[in-house]
Parts: C-alpha cells; structure tokens; sequence
C-alpha cells in the first residue's frame, strides 16, 4: 500500500475510536457478559445472523443429512433397528450427563472442547418472527416417534437413570406402528408445519399455541424431546434415492418429518439416515454422536428370535371379531381403538393430541403444498469418492470436510457463476461413501 493509502486507513480508525467505536465495543463487551462462560458474542451473532434469521425453510436450506451404513439383517427388521438406535441415543445421553464420553482430540493430540455437546439431544429450533430462538431441555428422558403423520411420546431413559433396553422398545415401536397405521385418516399433521417458510410456520405455531392448552403441552413434549424417530413406511430403491428422501420427505411421507430437531429416520427396508437442524450444532458434534451411537446400536447385532416374533406380531386390535353391519362396525372400531390405547399405555408410549381449528386445517394444506413445491425443486445426485478417506485428507494435510464442503462451493459456482457462494449444505453417507448436494 502506498503512504497516501496508509494515512486514509490511520484516519478512518481514528475517526471510527473517536465516534462509534466506544459504543459498539461496549455493547459487544455487554452482549458477551450476558452469554454462558462456554460461548462467546462471536458465536452468538452466528447463529443468529447464519442460521437464526433465516426466512426460507430449514429443510434443504440448511438442514443436512446423512445416511447410516446399512445392516445386512435390516431390510427384514427395520423396527428392531430402530430399537437399537433410539437405546443407544440413550445411552450416550447418560453418558454425556455422567461425563463418561471419550476426550474429543484434534490431529495434534490437543483436547477439543465438548461444551456443544449439550446441544445435540433436547434441542429445538422455536419458529419465531424475523428471528428464531433454541431452546434445550437439558433434562429430558423421552423422544417422540413419528409414524403416518401421528406424534407419540416415548421414554428411552428410565426415572432410575438407565436407558431402555432394545427388546423393550421394540415391543413399544410395535405398538406405535399398529395405533398409527390403524388409523384410516391422518388428521392433524403438524409435521408439515416444520417445512414452511420460518414466519409462516411462526404464525401457524403462535396460532397452534392460542387454541388450546392441549396443543401448547403436545409442541413442548415434540420441543423437549430427546430426538424425533421416524418410521417412514417408503422403501428407497436405491442408496441415491435414501440420501435424497432422507434430505427431503417423499411427498407421500411428508408429514413425517420434524425438520425442526435432530431426526433419526429409519425407512421400511432397514435404510437409517439422520437430518438435523443445523443452528445449534455443526458437523464435528452431530459426526460424534453418530459414530458414537450407530457403533453402539451395531453391537446388537440381528434380532434375536423372541423380537423378530414380536415385531411380526399380528397387529392386537385385529383379533376383534369381525361384525357385519355398519353399527356394529363402529363398535368393532371404538374396541380396536381401546386395545390400541391399552398397547400403547403398556408401554408408557402416548400419543400426542391436537385440537384443531379451521385456521389450523387450512395452514396444514398451506404446508402441504409447500412440501410438495419444496421436494419438486430439490434434484440431487449421489458422488462416490472411491479410496478417498479421512485417513487419506489428513495424510495430505487437508480436512474432509473442508475440502468436501470447497467442492460444493467450486462446483456451485462452475454452474452458477453469477450467483456467488452457495448457502446449501450437503447430504452424505456416515462411511464417507458418498453424497448429494441440495440446492
């Protein structure tokens, strides 16, 4: 830089300390002091300004995913898989509450911090006007299961302090599978709501809230939980086709997601993948947790005969003799629907209730369309990087992730060369397999 430039540079940050500086600093100082020791004002202006403040949806927007590897047995078992999982989530939520979690540690041996790690289970992002809010339940014992549109309240983690074992919730999963696939209507789907731009889905939210009691204690039970498990009833054909429904539901499935909150998905063939809310955690906090869990749940193995039996069971309410005439069916109906309950309460399991106004029927159909709209204009494709691996990044000195998430951006521009960087994250598989950009 020349000497004329450098005097310009020297004034303008003396006129700056002369006027604004001082105030801005100490509202920087301010903002800082207010937040908990592990954080920072740095962060914080973050999440707000990258994540927080977002109008668009987060599905696809900046919700990644990734797709788990498969297990040979799954395909014929996928609710015992979905036991093992939802167990070891569990499990790891006690372990980080013991601090019992191994040290995280960089390449050069040094410690990492693992305060974000809070923030992974018990976690939702609160749709509000202009800004969203996180919210965490540092307490929370219990997921919620998503099946057919239906919401359920679940405990994995006892009052004594032990997580459920696999055979338990199996028998409890069943159970949920039967009460919602039972049901010939969806009514209420408040899923889709997650998929709405953040100030429609606030409205719908603050609408929600306004109605009933019922409503307000059924969002705080989906909020506090520990995760939301899926059990999408489509079977994707392919590994490509895993990765791009696991991004963003089928349209025939579209009201089973919680975009809002760490999902762990888990498709009829055995397929398992998670999609997170990106805000308040980033990839070296939801990476662990899944090498963490799928390890833990993977150490089960098959079912053993006695779950396979359960999991195959004839669904209970269908022993209910069938009656001829209409009356009579309704009253076949009502006691099916009691066995159902009976199931469900056997298990702790309950499922969340709505009350619905025309308003809230009218949102629902609103979101519909925007996840239909949504799906149709998300095209991905899947990338096998065969022989490359993160031993093989750090041997060149480089991070997978960051040259992976270089070569989105790269080939972002390369086809969009007008419209600067890419604001979209990225859906891969946990064994560095493959993946697929949203866009």
């Amino acid at each position: 830089a020349t000497e004329p430039a450098r005097a310009a540079t020297r004034a303008a940050v003396a006129a700056f300390e002369a006027a604004e500086g001082p105030a801005l600093q100490a509202a920087l100082l301010a903002r800082d002091a207010a937040l908990p020791r592990d954080s920072s004002y740095i962060e914080s202006l973050w999440y707000e300004h990258a994540y927080l403040s977002g109008r668009d949806p987060v599905a696809v927007g900046s919700n990644p995913a990734l797709l788990l590897r498969l297990e040979p047995w799954a395909e014929s078992a996928p609710l015992w898989r979905a036991a093992t999982l939802a167990s070891a989530a569990g499990r790891w939520q006690l372990a980080f509450w013991r601090g019992e979690l191994e040290l995280d540690v960089a390449r050069d041996g040094s410690a990492r911090c693992m305060a974000t790690l809070a923030n992974v289970l018990g976690t939702a992002r609160i749709p509000k006007p202009s800004c969203d809010v996180l919210a965490t339940a540092s307490e929370s014992r219990h997921i919620v299961v998503l099946r057919n549109g239906r919401l359920f309240e679940l405990p994995v983690i006892s009052l004594q302090g032990e997580a459920m074992a696999p055979s338990e919730l199996l028998c409890a999963l069943t159970a949920i599978r039967n009460a919602a696939d039972k049901q010939r209507e969806r009514g209420f789907t408040p899923g889709l709501l997650t998929a709405l731009p953040r100030d429609k889905w606030a409205a719908a939210r603050s609408t929600l809230c306004a109605t009933s009691a019922r409503n307000e204690k059924s969002l705080c039970a989906v909020n506090e939980a520990l995760l939301v498990l899926v059990l999408d009833q489509s079977a994707p054909s392919s590994t490509a086709e895993a990765l791009h429904d696991s991004l963003i539901a089928p349209v025939a499935n579209a009201a089973d997601r919680w975009y809002d909150k760490l999902q762990v998905i888990v498709f009829e063939n055995g397929e398992a993948a998670v999609n997170f809310e990106h805000a308040p955690i980033d990839g070296a906090q939801i990476l662990r947790f899944i090498d963490d869990v799928d390890s833990d749940a993977r150490k089960f193995g098959p079912p053993p005969a006695s779950a396979s039996a359960t999991a195959l069971a004839e669904d209970p309410a269908a022993n209910t003799p069938a009656q001829p005439d209409t009356q009579n069916g309704l009253e076949q109906e009502r006691k099916s629907g009691e066995v159902l309950e009976r199931e469900l309460e056997k298990y702790a399991a309950t499922a969340l209730q709505w009350d619905v106004t025309l308003a809230l029927a009218d949102a629902i159909l609103s979101a519909n369309m925007s996840a239909a709209q949504l799906r149709s204009g998300v095209k991905s494709t899947m990338i096998r990087l065969e022989g490359w691996t993160s031993a093989r990044s750090r041997k060149a000195g480089l991070g997978l992730d960051p040259l992976m998430q270089t070569a989105f951006q790269l080939a972002f521009c390369l086809a969009h060369p007008l419209a600067g960087v890419s604001g979209r994250e990225a859906a891969g598989s946990a064994d560095g397999g493959g993946g697929g950009g949203g866009g």
